[in-house]
């Protein structure tokens, strides 16, 4: 197999593996063919619209030091049935300039009996601009936005708040309660990449703007790609907790590179003494915040299990030299609601069912 990279792959909204696997019965070695073949139709269909995959890489991906934002829209203040179109008008021209963003929208679903939970996590969450009387989660109307510079966080929230309709805004950068909820909620509309607004459409029919919204009238041009390519490639993927029922996605994940795969939280973590003698030296030497410049090689294992999620991997690897390698986030919390962010680049060994730590920074 020639040297690969997939930047991120989501089985987790889109059920289609799931499917093949429990209900056509393909085995993990029948899987990596398929998926090898949908990986270099993504491709294939990214250069026909005149767009590298390389190029997408920090969109696809989540950066060290960029930010993610939830925009909340109050729909009961919205006379229009079509709120969402409404939405889009207020938000959209915040971010024409911006080169690179995916665009989620979705509303905030939550069951009858939660209600009272959602309304507690979102007002302490939100930083409240306008005021809005909650009846019900639905109610609110979500747009969530990544890949930001702190400059492109602070225009959008000025740029929008002048909006009676604009409940507020959630930093959504780092984890926290009502990150989870909304991972669940909401779906990627589109990407935007330069003038270019990248969707997904049914397979070998002509691209058809099914979300509805005038983004000619922006200058901007709409590109098509199968759905099965961009569900599963081309979607950025919200970080969440380890939940069991991602498993699955992880699992597909590395069989994207190989038809070898197992549980990434029954392996063991690999240290090698000169690699950590490195890594104290030179990374963590200036970690005393959280008390890294000190720690011990066993500790910085513990710490590593106790708070990285196997289910979130991404630049999955397959080098000439024939390693297979991933990455993971390690988010550490200087304290409350002050997180710091490493990124963890892993060398995968099925055979004795250990990843070992490259790097670290």
């Amino acid at each position: 197999m020639n040297k690969k990279i997939i930047y991120t792959f989501d089985s987790r909204n889109y059920m289609l593996w799931d499917f093949l696997k429990e209900y056509e019965k393909i085995n993990p070695l029948e899987m990596n063919e398929i998926l090898d073949k949908s990986y270099n139709e993504m491709i294939l269909q990214l250069d026909r619209n005149g767009i590298k995959y390389s190029d997408l890489k920090n969109l696809l991906i989540p950066q060290k030091h960029k930010k993610e934002i939830c925009l909340v829209f109050d729909s009961s203040k919205i006379k229009h049935s079509m709120y969402g179109l409404e939405v889009f008008k207020i938000y959209f021209p915040t971010i024409e300039k911006i080169e690179k963003t995916c665009v989620f929208a979705g509303d905030l679903i939550a069951n009858k009996i939660h209600q009272e939970k959602v309304k507690i996590i979102l007002n302490e969450s939100i930083n409240k601009v306008n005021e809005s009387n909650y009846m019900h989660s639905t109610q609110y109307y979500l747009i969530y936005l990544n890949n930001l510079s702190n400059s492109d966080f602070n225009n959008i929230i000025n740029a929008v708040s002048k909006f009676k309709e604009f409940f507020g805004y959630i930093d959504t950068t780092f984890a926290s309660p009502i990150k989870n909820l909304i991972s669940t909620c909401i779906f990627q509309q589109y990407f935007k990449y330069k003038k270019n607004i990248v969707m997904s459409k049914i397979m070998d029919e002509d691209g058809l703007n099914n979300i509805g919204y005038p983004f000619e009238d922006y200058d901007f041009s709409c590109k098509y790609i199968n759905e099965t390519e961009y569900n599963s490639f081309l979607c950025y993927k919200i970080f969440r907790p380890y939940y069991s029922f991602d498993e699955d996605d992880q699992l597909f994940s590395i069989n994207t590179i190989t038809s070898k795969i197992s549980k990434l939280k029954d392996f063991d973590i690999l240290i090698e003494d000169k690699k950590f003698k490195y890594l104290q030296q030179i990374k963590l030497n200036n970690e005393s915040k959280l008390g890294l410049d000190k720690i011990q090689k066993q500790d910085l294992i513990r710490l590593i299990k106790h708070y990285y999620n196997p289910n979130y991997i991404y630049n999955i690897e397959f080098n000439n030299h024939g390693v297979y390698k991933f990455n993971l986030i390690l988010d550490l919390e200087l304290k409350k609601n002050d997180f710091k962010r490493f990124i963890l680049a892993f060398k995968y060994n099925f055979e004795e069912e250990v990843i070992e730590l490259i790097t670290m920074f």
